[in-house]
């Protein structure tokens, strides 16, 4: 009985530690270790108070502290219903819960000058205009790049803006000419299109786009990924895909159709979508929704109750994961960072999740150190004809 009130009274200090943000590494996992004591051998406790009121505290301690503008640390959380923390889109983190804590020591086969050469994405992208004339809008921020009689484009703070000068042009049976916008590999850029809806492109995203929409129906193309925002009341919206129609009347969803991934997938975080294509039903998603179409299989879609943030928070500067594998969350982070991962045995790792927030400034080390670190997987960093590549492998 002793014993347990010892254990018990241990626990209450680190989690006063916890709240008081005076807690190190080496104490979480002590705190993560009592915690599944108490799980596996005990009821919860009455001496610790409410488990319910408890996570509260614990959830407002870790949103007060990340939002702090201070350089992030890594902390590792045990994958338990307790410490899993929800996270706002604004936040500013690395904190990572894994499905075991083995082997805590790293074993990171590190090859540093290579992994210097691994920068985070910024704001960068190619207008392509409809004669073919291509501007780099890293080159020409805060600029007008055209201006006609019936629509003005300006380059400002990392936007893309597309504003109608004079509808009285706007004839329907007028060719309109299309833009391309292309945002390469660590490239993220806002667009505002002709009708005010915006759209937020990631890395490796292609989007095609008239100059001005002089129909009620207002259709963009996406290769790649895209955040919209869409402005209601304006007609039909239509996302054209390579497997998929999206169509919309106002709402803001994320659409991922890369060709190099084995899947389509459009989530809806406001409004309702309607998911067509050829070889499908027709869907129509509900907010928190996400239709999931596999290339190998284009007679169904998929839908599934989701955490949009999984699927939104990387506009805002931040990578979010809940229950990911590591080589979807490698995939996503080498789109934005440039390097492409091998794995020596995929099946030695796939039952390995995590969850948790990255912001994506920060430098690749952490967050290839701290996998290493909490999760007895080894890496190493090669260069080979100009490309970065990660193995990676099981200890």
């Amino acid at each position: 009985m002793k014993d347990n009130q010892y254990k018990i009274q241990d626990f209450q200090d680190l989690i006063e530690k916890h709240l008081e943000g005076k807690i190190t590494i080496e104490e979480v996992k002590k705190l993560v270790n009592y915690y599944e004591s108490f799980q596996e051998t005990h009821e919860w406790v009455e001496e610790l108070g409410a488990e319910s009121k408890l996570e509260s505290k614990m959830l407002i301690n870790i949103l007060e502290t990340i939002q702090i503008e201070k350089p992030s640390k890594v902390i590792p959380l045990y994958k338990k219903s307790f410490f899993k923390y929800v996270v706002a889109a604004s936040l500013i983190a690395i904190s990572f819960g894994l499905t075991y804590f083995n082997n805590l020591k790293s074993s990171a086969q590190i090859t540093e000058s290579n992994l210097k050469e691994i920068k985070p994405g910024y704001h960068k992208a190619t207008l392509v205009l409809a004669n073919g004339e291509q501007v780099d809008l890293e080159a020409h921020q805060n600029e007008m790049i055209k201006s006609s009689t019936s629509t003005q484009i300006n380059n400002k703070n990392n936007t893309l803006e597309y504003l109608i000068v004079d509808n009285s042009n706007n004839d329907s049976k007028k060719a309109v000419g299309v833009n391309t916008l292309y945002v390469p590999i660590g490239g993220i850029y806002k667009l505002i299109l002709p009708d005010g809806s915006k759209v937020w492109l990631n890395s490796n995203s292609t989007l095609k786009y008239p100059e001005v929409f002089n129909t009620s129906e207002r259709r963009v193309t996406l290769e790649g990924e895209a955040y919209f925002e869409v402005v209601k009341n304006k007609g039909e919206f239509i996302v054209s895909t390579e497997k998929q129609d999206i169509t919309v009347l106002g709402t803001e969803f994320n659409v991922s159709a890369y060709k190099k991934d084995d899947f389509f997938s459009s989530t809806l975080v406001e409004g309702k979508i309607e998911l067509s294509s050829d070889d499908t039903n027709s869907v129509v998603l509900s907010p928190g929704q996400r239709g999931y179409l596999k290339f190998d299989n284009f007679k169904r879609v998929y839908v599934s109750e989701v955490d949009v943030r999984n699927y939104s928070t990387w506009k805002d500067g931040i990578f979010y994961f809940e229950n990911e594998d590591l080589a979807t969350i490698l995939k996503r982070a080498g789109r934005w960072y440039g390097f492409e991962t091998k794995f020596e045995n995929l099946n030695d790792i796939k039952d390995i999740l995590f969850t948790g927030v990255v912001k994506k400034d920060a430098p690749v080390k952490d967050l290839l150190e701290m996998i290493s670190e909490t999760s007895g997987i080894g890496y190493q960093v090669h260069k080979r004809n100009d490309k970065i590549i990660i193995e990676v492998k099981v200890k």
